[in-house]
């Protein structure tokens, strides 16, 4: 009932404006909003030079207003365009015919202007509609109705109108956001009701190596930020936490974030829903594994049964040297492995290869050489084999 009010509304008051206004201006404004409607996204590109010169330049921010822009500098072109003509040809009635025509022409112009008016109407509330249809698919999924702002309900009120009324289905045909968009918004509405995603986040494939950066483990860490999360904020005060500002803020990681998806959000959506990647899968070395000191010596006593007390002693001194230890395998065929007990200066980096479905090639550089290291994935488990030892790792 919302919508149907609101769309009453504005075309009586866009039908009375097209009265005062005319045909003219009402025919030109009408063009307008069509053509306007077919070139927004195409001439974008226009603004997403200008903008970021001004300070604007997340591309996230700049997808939205880039196209909002050109649609304003449009129709701003054809209304003046519609005034100078109105002008000139009510200058023409009024100086080059007779009063009895000009009268004619005043009387025809108001009435067919309310009738273009009502069509200017018509557009603006499916325009409208697909706006509230682009943003409300990702506000209703971060909605929390207790705790949402003013706007963010008149938002989610007015996208509940267009269901209820079935105006969805008539826009949706029309609406020019793209899958990516979708993803996003299923992606973020699903970590921001569900906070313990982090965890399963930070172990997708492509996003290993980017759960090291700082930013990122500080808000792991931070346990007043989580305890606030958990309790369930609206996403207006989830935003503006201190922390979490210069994440959502920084433009190089989000097309960091973007290139390393390849424009496709599908999979990563998949991965947070059922926790397995259809993508990255089958390439089982992929991910974050972390060394384990029972498991590997116990390996190490299975390897020689008659341990002396000299042999425990060293084993046991060599393992616990890579207590905290952990070995990221990333998708650009990267290897690292921080050793944090063993200070910064012992990270070693380098490659991978495979060899076999389960056999791998890890080639770290220590102290100017290159160590080749044997790796066997047994079930959840990642043994490299070093010195006739076995390094056990569990992802």
């Amino acid at each position: 009932m919302l919508l149907w009010i609101f769309a009453i509304v504005l075309l009586a008051t866009i039908g009375l404006v097209g009265y005062y206004q005319g045909a003219i201006r009402g025919a030109f404004s009408l063009l307008g909003l069509i053509l306007a409607a077919f070139l927004a996204i195409p001439l974008a590109f226009l603004f997403k030079w200008i903008l970021p010169v001004l300070s604007l330049k997340h591309p996230a921010l700049l997808a939205f207003v880039a196209p909002a822009l050109v649609y304003i500098l449009i129709l701003v072109l054809f209304k003046a365009g519609g005034l100078w003509a109105n002008r000139r040809i009510d200058a023409y009635y009024k100086y080059n015919t007779s009063d009895t025509r000009r009268l004619l022409f005043a009387r025809l112009n108001q009435r067919l202007g309310i009738c273009l008016g009502v069509a200017n109407g018509v557009v603006y509330v499916f325009l409208l509609s697909i706006v509230a249809y682009v943003l409300g698919y990702f506000t209703i999924q971060v909605s929390t109705p207790e705790r949402d702002s003013f706007g963010l309900k008149i938002v989610n009120g007015v996208v509940r109108s267009l269901q209820a009324t079935g105006m969805d289905k008539a826009v949706a045909p029309c609406v020019p956001a793209s899958e990516l968009y979708y993803d996003a918004a299923d992606i973020l509405g699903n970590i921001y009701h569900n906070p313990l995603l982090q965890s399963r986040l930070s172990r997708y494939p492509a996003f290993v190596m980017l759960a090291e950066r700082q930013e990122f483990k500080n808000l792991g860490a931070d346990a007043a930020f989580q305890e606030f999360w958990q309790k369930g904020p609206s996403v207006t005060a989830l935003m503006k936490q201190e922390k979490l500002k210069p994440i959502l803020s920084d433009a190089a990681l989000y097309t960091n974030v973007m290139a390393m998806m390849g424009g496709d959000l599908k999979d990563l959506k998949g991965y947070l829903e059922t926790g397995i990647s259809a993508k990255y899968d089958d390439e089982k070395i992929l991910g974050r594994w972390d060394f384990s000191y029972r498991e590997s010596m116990s390996r190490a006593k299975r390897r020689k049964p008659n341990m002396t007390l000299a042999d425990i002693k060293f084993f046991s001194g060599a393992f616990r040297g890579m207590v905290d230890s952990y070995l990221i395998a990333a998708i650009d065929k990267r290897a690292v492995l921080k050793m944090p007990a063993s200070g910064a200066s012992q990270n070693l980096e380098g490659a991978w290869q495979r060899e076999s479905s389960i056999k791998y090639m890890i080639s770290l550089s220590e102290g100017g050489k290159t160590l080749e290291l044997p790796a066997l994935i047994e079930s959840t488990q990642l043994i490299l084999t070093k010195e006739n030892r076995d390094l056990v790792f569990e992802k």
